[in-house]
């Protein structure tokens, strides 16, 4: 990132633009799923992210936790509602017996394709009127947006505080 000229010749009006537009997708999907919650009956949103990202693999805590973005104690007591809840498993790593594994139960496969198809239906309904060459236009804009925030992100953690 450019950090003495953010701009680098690009119009200020066009860039203040998409800051706006991006804190108002983030405002109005947390609206959504404060009002929607995760859209399956006795399932919070971060559990559903948990059983989305643990779904078809076996993983560690640690791992999802790196994958999701967060701590790993946040992780580690959200898995324990689930693990609690009959949705995960929990098995010793057998390269490591003092971390676990977690993988999803049947019950939680289940959950996780009821999630999938209340997501799918939700989208689906979003972008009833836009053409398939829009969606697939605007999946890869954000793809290349994720891909900018990540790198960045990873830039700044690699980079000593001043």
């Amino acid at each position: 990132m450019n950090d003495t000229n953010p701009l680098d010749g690009r119009d200020p009006a066009c860039i203040e633009g998409v800051a706006q537009a991006m804190s108002d997708v983030i405002r109005v999907m947390r609206a959504h799923k404060a009002v929607r919650g995760s859209g399956v009956a006795g399932l919070d949103p971060a559990a559903a992210a948990l059983l989305i990202a643990i779904d078809g693999r076996q993983i560690r805590i640690s791992d999802l936790a790196h994958m999701l973005s967060t701590d790993v104690s946040t992780i580690s007591r959200q898995v324990s509602g689930l693990a609690d809840a009959g949705l995960v498993d929990k098995l010793p790593d057998p390269s490591d017996r003092r971390v676990a594994i977690i993988e999803l139960t049947d019950a939680g496969r289940r959950t996780g394709e009821d999630l999938r198809r209340v997501h799918l239906g939700w989208f689906a309904d979003l972008f009833a009127d836009w053409s398939e060459a829009d969606i697939e236009q605007f999946q890869a804009y954000l793809r290349r947006l994720v891909r900018a925030v990540s790198c960045e992100l990873g830039a700044r953690a690699s980079t000593p505080a001043q």
